[in-house]
């Protein structure tokens, strides 16, 4: 169940309603007794199961103001990142390893990469790897307490077919007649699979090479059953 309430007038109806999001977000629009929309000084006040909180309107568009998903996250204190960054010649390479949980919290992760001279970039999925470091993923919201349930490792040995030993879901190639550049990428999201290692290799392909990989995602218990 849905309500709404103002600040004046009494609601006598609901003309529109649309379904409440996992935020418990609503688009509503009341009738009152003063033969009009309701007053409600700028602020829409949702109630259900979930969350109770008011909904900004802004007062000259009459718009609802809301964040993105991600962004949510990060005020939720469920939003992670990390980055790795190196120099060095042509062939030189830097890479990030992410293990996600065997659960239904989901990793929902987007990168960036990026190079001041030719490079290529893959994202590896479920292979086999070796030797690498363990580092804490970076809670993006400072006053939270919340560890990342996804692990994450630095400095992958990639040596023989280790690499190719996974499936390969990504491959860019850019920056070409050593322009430098960075991967299209950084507003693609993917949502990686639970209980899976996935690798991200960023590799100089000129001298004097500038590389700096960083991946940004959030943790949500997936609501998907069709799966």
């Amino acid at each position: 169940m849905v309500g709404i309430e103002g600040t004046a007038g009494s609601v006598t109806g609901i003309t529109h309603r649309a379904e409440v999001t996992e935020d418990n977000k609503i688009a509503v629009y009341a009738t009152g007794s003063n033969s009009g929309p309701v007053d409600i000084s700028g602020n829409v006040h949702l109630y259900g199961s979930g969350i109770i909180g008011p909904a900004e309107v802004n007062t000259a568009t009459h718009d609802v103001v809301t964040i993105t998903q991600e962004h949510h996250q990060i005020h939720e204190g469920l939003s992670f990142m990390n980055f790795a960054s190196g120099a060095g010649g042509n062939g030189a390479e830097i890479n990030l390893m992410l293990t996600t949980q065997n659960s239904d919290k989901w990793a929902h992760i987007i990168h960036r990469a990026t190079s001041s001279v030719e490079a290529n970039f893959k994202i590896w999925e479920a292979g086999t790897y070796s030797g690498a470091t363990a580092i804490t993923p970076t809670n993006r919201n400072r006053n939270a307490g919340i560890n990342a349930v996804t692990t994450l490792k630095e400095n992958v040995v990639i040596s023989g077919t280790s690499a190719t030993s996974g499936t390969k879901i990504l491959e860019e190639h850019f920056g070409a007649g050593r322009t430098g550049g960075e991967s299209r990428a950084m507003q693609e999201e993917w949502i990686l699979k639970s209980g899976t290692d996935y690798l991200f290799v960023l590799k100089s392909e000129a001298a004097s090479a500038d590389l700096n990989l960083e991946l940004n995602w959030y943790e949500l218990t997936s609501k998907t059953t069709q799966f």
